[in-house]
């Protein structure tokens, strides 16, 4: 749907095949199950998912900053929006490019702790270190892995003055 011009997309929608919901199109899942198929089968697949990846983990990253700053809630409302088109970039990305996968989730720590989302947070930063195995001290330091990630990531947010009372 991102090249389809409002022809398309309106004729789409008359056939009830996709709808417009807060702002976005959305396709109904048994077409979307079709079209994944679809993408699968074709000779450009890899190149479909990795321009969704890029795209996706380039939102990440120009979401990072804003997770400390005053238009912090927008951007948590558009990460949330989003959370499964970045699983399934940091998915491609874990096998195509696993600098590229750690960096995209990297710049999802802030998202996961000011959600209080650990548990998913936590899943994605293993996996980083799993992805991330024989890289240089410094390299992963750098890219956020590893166990201080939560740490920083808390003195950030509190420095940042976002920090709310039931915070230790």
């Amino acid at each position: 749907m991102a090249e389809a011009d409002l022809d398309t997309l309106q004729a789409l929608g008359d056939k009830s095949l996709i709808s417009f919901d807060e702002g976005r199109f959305r396709m109904l899942g048994t077409i979307r199950e079709f079209a994944v198929g679809r993408l699968e089968s074709s000779s450009g697949a890899d190149e479909i998912r990795g321009r969704h990846a890029r795209y996706f983990s380039d939102l990440a990253a120009r979401a990072e900053p804003q997770l400390v700053s005053p238009e912090q809630h927008l951007w948590l409302d558009r990460i949330g929006v989003d959370i499964d088109n970045l699983l399934a970039a940091f998915e491609w990305l874990s096998r195509a490019d696993a600098e590229e996968a750690v960096a995209l989730a990297g710049n999802l720590t802030f998202f996961w702790f000011i959600r209080g989302r650990y548990a998913s947070g936590t899943e994605w930063l293993e996996r980083d270190v799993s992805l991330s195995e024989g890289w240089s001290s410094l390299v992963r330091v750098q890219a956020g892995v590893g166990p201080g990630v939560p740490v920083r990531a808390r003195r950030r947010w509190r420095a940042s003055g976002r920090a709310v009372a039931r915070e230790p």
